[in-house]
């Protein structure tokens, strides 16, 4: 019984996601006929006696994985006149609090927007990096600044990185680019080193033979392995190529730290493999949430 209410559960919930995929839906032409609002509450005049009419369209979130570029959620103000110029632009959806531009429209919620790069563009996704310093695996720059690492790939005019192998600092600079950090725009450019300090390789022996490799300076231990993709495919945090003694070119992967060579485990257990049980509550709930697609399926509104 306890295993038939988990099928149920697994079945509905995979037949929620997919018909919430196939309810994705392009979003429409600008719409015109809204009215604009500064912070501080003043009304955007076209005119001694009209109020300004803007346009609004909106736009959905991309993301290249390939790339790691992509965009936010945006929308496009237009078709203001001479005096509003200033408010055409890109803009993402902001808080009552803090917003630069407020619209409203009979019969359509109140948008709150901030303005944003054009596209609403970033050009990797990141997370804060605090190992700012001068010793292994720090970052040896300036540590007044604010640093962000890739968890994307990072594409440049230089090539492609990988994640974890392209360090930015917060900058307001004519230069800047845009990341995303948690969901948010943040200006960046990058950080003046893009290498952390290395560390002091000292072969590990066992038996006569090379199986692991130590660092003399911090003390972190470094797994073997004869490709970087399977270096990568370790789980450890981070890959290096170093050439052997025997001048053979070899890739150690280590977590900063990390003093033993045991590799990370997955100790979240799954469910039982997928099977025809489960294949059949899914057909069932699909069935069920089939006119919830249509509904959801519609042209929305502002």
């Amino acid at each position: 019984m306890e295993e038939t209410n988990m099928k149920k559960i697994i079945a509905t919930v995979l037949a929620m996601v997919m018909a919430l995929a196939l309810c994705t839906t392009a979003f429409a032409a600008p719409v015109a006929g809204y009215t604009g609002y500064t912070r501080g509450g003043e009304k955007l005049m076209a005119n001694a006696t009209d109020a300004e009419s803007f346009s609004v369209e909106a736009h959905e979130a991309a993301f290249n994985k390939a790339t790691g570029a992509g965009n936010v959620a945006y929308y496009t103000v237009s078709d203001a006149t001479a005096a509003n110029t200033a408010y055409n632009g890109d803009y993402t959806k902001a808080d009552k609090t803090d917003f630069d531009l407020q619209l409203t429209k009979s019969g359509a919620s109140t948008l709150y927007l901030k303005h944003v790069n054009p596209g609403a563009v970033y050009v990797a996704k990141v997370e804060a990096f605090t190992k700012i310093g001068d010793k292994c695996g720090q970052l040896d720059v300036d540590a007044d600044g604010t640093y962000y690492v890739n968890t994307s790939k990072y594409t440049s005019d230089n090539g492609t990185k990988d994640a974890g192998e392209a360090y930015f600092v917060a900058s307001d600079a004519e230069s800047a680019v845009y990341v995303l950090l948690n969901g948010k725009l943040v200006s960046v450019t990058l950080a003046g080193e893009q290498t952390l300090v290395g560390h002091t390789w000292v072969a590990v022996e066992k038996d006569g033979k090379v199986v692991s490799y130590k660092c003399s300076d911090c003390g972190t231990v470094a797994s073997i392995y004869k490709t970087y993709a399977a270096a990568k495919a370790s789980g450890l945090k981070n890959v290096e190529a170093f050439v052997n003694d025997d001048g053979e070119t070899i890739y150690l992967a280590y977590t900063d730290g990390k003093t033993d060579t045991t590799k990370p485990t997955d100790t979240n257990k799954s469910p039982k493999t997928f099977d025809a049980g489960i294949a059949m509550y899914v057909g069932m709930a699909l069935t069920s949430v089939a006119g919830s697609a249509v509904v959801i399926g519609k042209k929305k509104e502002f």
